[in-house]
């Protein structure tokens, strides 16, 4: 999970905050119960377990849980802004204890008139994505920024309290290491898990035994005033990997050049996909350019459905001279393959 700030009133400093949370459909344990803290000096208790704002079921038995909570700050300030409940999944296999490990997450935002009123990045892409031992795992938490900030990304240690990281908590290749003497997919070199600071692409080369795995990403914001990059904050992103025994291959994406266009004309590009099994496909995309209030982008086909290999998505944007900004547009595609698994 985590948790996000959308600006209300600059003037007053009121915000709203999303508090997301990913759970287990096959567990009894219910999202809420915990406290957030402003770090202001005041707190908010009011997250009734199971009774979420919104509330979706996503699928291969995870379901989204969201909580609204508005709040006022006193005045302008470096602000932690923190979730903490017990407990997270038992059996975690890259800490000791997890289910009497609290689950917590942190956003600093920072609240300061030279810099100018602020959103934080939301993350557009559900955590959602298994792994298979020996098969290189790709996730892209899809971060945005409606403010046109710059961002980046780095590797922390998941926390069970303010300054309090998890018990005995080793990164998954670590543990592959330690555990399985686990290798690459490739087979010539150890395994590794990296993060594209710049792209937000967590790439896990390659898992090396069963089990739940947790990592955790800052997002970070970044913003240039008079020539200068100042830190803005950062969106602290807990993330749960599921890895199991499992005879696919992934799909594979064709990915486009990328591309210049001037503003006022159409962008069109299609993506292809395949797939080594040639199971079918399901193509999604995701991106700021489909937030934008001004003509957003859109793809087909949407709805997302299955298709046999070759997939294809195509990219629209009608651009107009709103777009324009001096860095550049990310946009995500996302395969998945949907295997025969009574075979």
């Amino acid at each position: 999970g985590e948790i996000t700030a959308e600006l209300i009133s600059c003037q007053n400093l009121t915000y709203r905050f999303t508090l997301v949370g990913y759970t287990d459909l096959t567990s009894d344990v219910l999202f809420g119960g915990g406290v957030m803290n402003f770090g202001d000096g005041t707190t908010y208790e009011e997250f009734t377990p199971g009774s979420p704002d919104v509330y979706e079921d996503l699928g291969d038995e995870i379901a989204l849980n969201i909580f609204y909570v508005d709040h006022t700050f006193p005045g302008p300030g470096i602000y932690t802004i923190s979730y903490r409940e017990f407990n997270r999944n038992p059996d975690i296999i890259n800490m000791d204890n997890s289910v009497n490990t609290p689950f917590y997450v942190e956003t600093v935002i920072i609240v300061d008139p030279f810099l100018g009123c602020n959103n934080t990045p939301i993350l557009l892409n559900p955590p959602i994505d298994d792994a298979c031992i020996g098969v290189t795992f790709l996730h892209n938490a899809g971060a945005v920024d409606a403010d046109g900030d710059s961002i980046s990304y780095e590797f922390t240690i998941p926390k069970q309290d303010v300054d309090i990281p998890v018990v005995n908590y080793r990164f998954p290749d670590e543990n592959d290491i330690t555990m399985y003497n686990a290798q690459n997919e490739a087979k010539d070199g150890p395994a590794t898990i990296d993060l594209d600071q710049r792209t937000g692409d967590v790439i896990w080369d390659a898992p090396g035994g069963e089990g739940e795995y947790n990592i955790a990403v800052r997002v970070v914001e970044w913003r240039k005033v008079e020539g200068i990059w100042y830190k803005l904050g950062y969106v602290t992103w807990d993330m749960q990997i599921i890895v199991t025994d499992c005879d696919n291959e992934p799909p594979e994406i064709e990915p486009p050049p990328d591309t210049c266009v001037v503003a006022g004309d159409l962008l069109i590009q299609d993506v292809f996909a395949t797939d080594p099994d040639n199971d079918p496909i399901v193509l999604s995309s995701f991106g700021s350019v489909y937030e934008i209030n001004s003509n957003p982008a859109s793809y087909s086909p949407y709805p997302d459905i299955a298709q046999n290999p070759p997939a294809k998505l195509t990219f629209s944007w009608q651009t107009d001279c709103s777009h324009v900004r001096e860095r550049e547009y990310q946009v995500n595609v996302k395969a998945v393959d949907q295997p025969d698994i009574s075979q």
